[in-house]
């Protein structure tokens, strides 16, 4: 990997840029949520994206590293994913919002240091 085209090594490296950005976000907000009791608890994700709001109220799909998920009650949640499935046959999960944030952080972790690894060789 010695031989990466300076094009791919500046890709590469605005990219762990962005996932470190990401990863701070994500960090930030475990945080605030770690000693805070709250009525919405839950993340909807669908592959590689999020079930968020808009500020008019519609729902979305988000792509996780460009916004922080929406968080749901149980109920909305469980509402929100039968209507996916309505349209989507992908896999669509619920999970609480401290298990996701671990997950996602470490994810987020793992990917920097892979890639930081190959741009160090």
């Amino acid at each position: 990997m010695a031989n990466l085209t300076k094009e791919l090594r500046n890709e590469l490296q605005s990219g762990v840029e962005r996932s470190k950005d990401y990863l701070a976000r994500l960090s930030f907000q475990q945080g605030m949520y770690r000693n805070s009791i709250l009525s919405h608890n839950y993340v909807i994700s669908v592959g590689a994206y999020t079930m968020g709001l808009k500020k008019d109220g519609s729902k979305i799909l988000d792509y996780r590293f460009q916004e922080l998920p929406s968080l749901w009650t149980k109920e909305g949640a469980e509402a929100n994913k039968k209507a996916l499935q309505a349209n989507d046959d992908r896999e669509i999960l619920i999970t609480g919002k401290h298990t996701w944030y671990a997950k996602e952080i470490k994810k987020v972790k793992d990917m920097i240091n892979s890639v930081e690894t190959i741009l160090n060789k």
